[in-house]
């Protein structure tokens, strides 16, 4: 059963949402108030390595041992933080343990909505305790125009560089 969604995107059995080659499989629920059991989360990521040479998963950041368990499994591993002070320090809480658990040399540090002000990228590392690998710009008026028409970043934008950067790097 397939139904057209806006956008190119379609949807099947609610289960995998489509836009050319990018399946999204959600395992979220309805109801944010309630939890993801770890064996429904489990059979969609078994799932999805039986299926796809390529997986990405978004984690909440909550360090379970579920997320743990999902890292041990990754090649690589983006950590996205923006620069403002409480999400450096989270984020230095999160290279810790990502540290504690082995994964290190997986770790790809993303810095989001970089604006001039913002402390040197040194200082920035200094703070989070990993070295950072990209760095996106603020750019409001244009995610919000991308987000709007439901496409992704385009042209020749600082953003839109960046972001291509990232695959390319993979």
């Amino acid at each position: 059963m397939h139904y057209n969604r806006p956008n190119g995107w379609t949807q099947t059995f609610g289960l995998v949402a489509q836009h050319g080659n990018l399946h999204v499989l959600g395992t979220g629920p309805i109801d944010f108030t309630q939890n993801v059991p770890w064996e429904r989360f489990s059979a969609i990521l078994d799932y999805s390595l039986r299926n796809y040479s390529r997986v990405s998963v978004d984690l909440p950041g909550s360090a379970e041992t579920h997320e743990a368990e999902t890292l041990m499994l990754a090649k690589r591993i983006f950590s996205v933080c923006t620069p403002d002070t409480a999400a450096l320090y989270v984020a230095r809480r999160k290279s810790n343990w990502l540290r504690e658990l082995g994964l290190a040399d997986r770790i790809s540090l993303v810095l989001s909505c970089v604006q001039r002000r913002n402390l040197s990228v040194a200082g920035l590392e200094r703070i989070i305790q990993l070295k950072i690998q990209y760095l996106l710009p603020a750019s409001p008026d244009e995610v919000s125009r991308a987000v709007h028409r439901g496409v992704p970043t385009q042209g020749s934008s600082g953003l839109a560089r960046q972001i291509e950067r990232i695959p390319s790097e993979i």
